[in-house]
């Protein structure tokens, strides 16, 4: 009816308004997936869905680029747990790096989107 009011204001709907209600539907459910994704029961669901999104827009980080982007959102301990979650989830894969000498470096990863299927 909404689409009918808006092209001519009569109350008989047409197949034109039928396709045009079918087709505003159809390209407005695509989005629909994402419209909860960061709601959940946990108070770190929104922060979780924003740094999985920027970890899969940047394909890799560090986890210091990581502390930075969202040092106002978590602290230290909570983006561990996040990464953590994430890694388990099976959505990044938590990278240890080494210096020159082969010494792993702690409080530095590099995070990595996972390919599916791996």
């Amino acid at each position: 009816m909404i689409i009918n009011a808006s092209r001519n204001g009569e109350q008989n709907i047409t197949s034109k308004d039928f396709d045009r209600a079918l087709d505003l539907l159809e390209r407005t459910e695509k989005n629909m997936p994402k419209t909860f994704a960061g709601l959940g029961t946990s108070d770190k669901a929104e922060v979780l869905h924003n740094i999985a999104q920027f970890i899969a827009l940047r394909k890799e980080v560090y986890f210091s680029e990581l502390m930075k982007r969202f040092m106002a959102d978590v602290t230290k301990d909570e983006l561990i747990q996040c990464i953590a979650t994430l890694e388990v989830s099976g959505m990044v894969e938590k990278i240890n790096l080494q210096n020159e000498q082969g010494q792993m470096i702690t409080n530095n990863w590099k995070i990595k989107i996972k390919e599916s299927g791996k």
